[in-house]
């Protein structure tokens, strides 16, 4: 893995692994809510006054001038799709940063001490590197390079996993 993105990925670990603004679960539920929308209003629209119906917007023009109900129907379909496309994308990203997370974590707390430790009050915890060194009675320096060694171990140990 390219160090800029691992360090990217441990800069919002916590975020990416605890999902606290619970957005992936309403995400989802809303598509489902708006997949089942879209049913329902495609169903009033065919059903209201019983089939033919009269089209919603008699100025709508989609097939050259021609006030024509089925292709209204197909609009109103197709932007309920791209709608929902975008919100699954945006769903998906963050259950893929969540479960990226999940397996940073698990390589995080599987390096040696004082790496694992270090990395896990930083990036877990959200420690500054003062409480961190008070934490570990350590200098500033010091802990410095172990943090830095500690990315770079988990950078190798990844990209190993990966290779593999």
């Amino acid at each position: 893995m390219y160090e800029e993105i691992l360090r990217t990925r441990l800069k919002t670990l916590y975020e990416d692994m605890t999902c606290t603004s619970d957005e992936a679960i309403n995400l989802v539920n809303f598509v489902c809510s708006t997949i089942s929308d879209k049913k329902t209003v495609l169903k009033d629209i065919y059903f209201k006054e019983r089939a033919p119906i009269k089209v919603l917007n008699p100025s709508y023009d989609i097939k050259g001038g021609v006030n024509d109900v089925e292709a209204e129907l197909i609009a109103i379909s197709e932007g309920y799709d791209q709608f929902v496309r975008k919100i699954s994308l945006r769903t998906s990203s963050i259950l893929v940063k969540h479960k990226n997370a999940v397996k940073l974590f698990v390589e995080i707390v599987s390096l040696p001490e004082p790496y694992a430790r270090i990395l896990y009050l930083k990036f877990f915890k959200g420690l500054e590197m003062d409480d961190i060194k008070n934490e570990m009675f350590i200098s500033k320096s010091a802990c410095y390079r172990r943090l830095e060694k500690g990315i770079q171990l988990l950078n190798e140990r990844i990209s190993r996993e990966e290779n593999t």
